[in-house]
């Protein structure tokens, strides 16, 4: 998968978050499509959950072609009643506090050269408050973009003339 390697990376993240804790006692609190944390809600998802969404693609080019792929990540949260506003409020500010252990986990981790935020750009970052109140789900998206080198080998001789 073209992208495992940040799937692998945020899942761990969210296996090692005090929070989170993804697959203690083999409870799901990761998934890597945001429709999964909704659609699993009856069945298997737990909260708090760490949810990633790799989205759109861009090209740019500056002496050498480059791709930059927006990444979202979604901390969110179950509140059981959504008419107790004080109860939204505790869950978006712990949420929060969770977006931003995980900004500055992956900020450190950029520093060290870990190889799935090796090329994290937060220069145009955003955090929005999330409400998906038909799923009674609340916290944060932090969407921010990973950049790097776009090959132009054909590295699946996709085409039958190989040129």
């Amino acid at each position: 998968m073209k992208y495992q390697l940040y799937i692998d990376y945020f899942e761990h993240l969210a296996e090692q978050h005090k929070a989170i804790r993804h697959n203690e006692d083999g409870k799901c609190h990761f998934s890597s499509l945001p429709e999964d944390a909704q659609n699993k809600f009856a069945r298997k998802m737990y909260y708090p959950c760490v949810t990633l969404a790799l989205g759109d693609e861009q090209w740019n080019d500056v002496g050498e072609l480059r791709q930059r792929t927006e990444v979202s990540l979604f901390f969110v949260d179950h509140v059981r009643d959504t008419g107790d506003y004080a109860l939204v409020q505790q869950t978006l500010n712990a949420m929060g506090r969770v977006m931003h252990d995980f900004a500055r986990r992956m900020l450190r981790d950029h520093g060290r050269g870990t190889e799935a935020v090796k090329r994290l750009g937060m220069d145009n970052a955003q955090a929005v408050q999330v409400y998906m109140a038909d799923a009674a789900l609340y916290g944060w998206v932090l969407t921010f973009d990973l950049t790097g080198n776009f090959p132009t080998i054909d590295c699946y001789d996709s085409f039958l003339d190989h040129q």
